[in-house]
């Protein structure tokens, strides 16, 4: 496998047009433009920009286009991912166009270098705060006594189910726990040490984790609104901190300095967050 390190000699230029970052609804489409210019013989790995598909709650992509051309010792590669926005919660008014990690080979040698994620600020057609503003109308009848009986009968079936549903299909329901499903994942692979890809797609994981559990991006500036909205947290703040440092460090700046976890501290972590996810801590 070749060997994988941050861009340093394979990039000449890079450049990334972000769409507005504000006045988006849904249905809406817009463009990220990516201006890469490689020194030869690095070409762009076509695999490392993402499918085309559903990638967030909230945004589709459709295939990236990709124009390539070659002049002298300079390949420019000018991609254009479209986006749409396809859900849309008045919960939610800032929702995040995910990052990117682009990879350059030589043959020998595999650059790689990270397209930020970004934020966007939609809002929704329908006034949720406002009144409702049909005329008036008069109340539908109540249906006759015969089946009266049966519509309190059915209205009650689907109560009774809502409140199983609360007591035992949230605690059993994975989706519901993100962190629990990647402490299954990380816990499988034993104490070993990381190779390839693998401590990157790691702390991504993570971070979706936290993504997943805020229903929004989360950044380092914005651990203080996460641990708000989520204070069965709070107990692990110093460590969540910890890691939004490093993984800082690792992508955006490639900080020599910045110690890398192992695979036991990075599950130990998780397992910590699992707990906490689940009320325990």
């Amino acid at each position: 496998m070749p060997a994988l390190t941050l861009a340093q000699s394979a990039i000449d230029t890079l450049d990334v047009t972000a769409p507005r970052a504000f006045g988006w609804r849904i249905g809406d489409v817009f463009e990220r433009l990516i201006v890469l210019r490689l020194h030869a013989p690095y070409r762009l790995v076509g695999d490392s920009l993402p499918p085309a598909g559903r990638h967030t709650p909230w945004l589709a992509l459709e295939r990236p286009a990709i124009d390539e051309d070659t002049a002298g010792a300079t390949t420019t590669y000018r991609i254009r991912m479209r986006y749409q926005l396809v859900n849309i919660s008045p919960d939610f008014p800032d929702i995040a166009l995910p990052e990117i990690m682009l990879r350059m080979s030589n043959g020998k040698e595999t650059q790689q270098a990270l397209i930020p994620a970004s934020r966007l600020r939609v809002g929704t057609i329908t006034d949720f705060t406002g009144h409702d503003r049909r005329p008036p109308q008069a109340p539908a009848p109540l249906p006759p006594a015969p089946w009266r009986q049966g519509v309190w009968g059915a209205l009650l079936c689907l109560a009774l189910a809502g409140l199983a549903w609360l007591q035992w299909g949230r605690a059993f329901g994975v989706g519901a726990r993100p962190f629990a499903q990647l402490k299954r994942r990380l816990g499988g692979a034993g104490d070993t040490a990381w190779s390839g890809d693998a401590y990157d797609e790691a702390l991504r994981a993570i971070h979706h984790a936290f993504n997943t559990t805020a229903g929004r991006a989360v950044f380092g500036e914005t651990l203080d609104d996460f641990l708000v909205d989520a204070p069965r947290f709070v107990a692990a703040s110093a460590d969540i901190r910890e890691f939004f440092r490093r993984s800082s460090g690792h992508f955006y700046r490639g900080a020599a300095d910045v110690p890398v976890y192992s695979r036991a501290e990075l599950t130990r972590f998780v397992s910590v967050c699992a707990d906490l996810e689940r009320g325990l801590g």
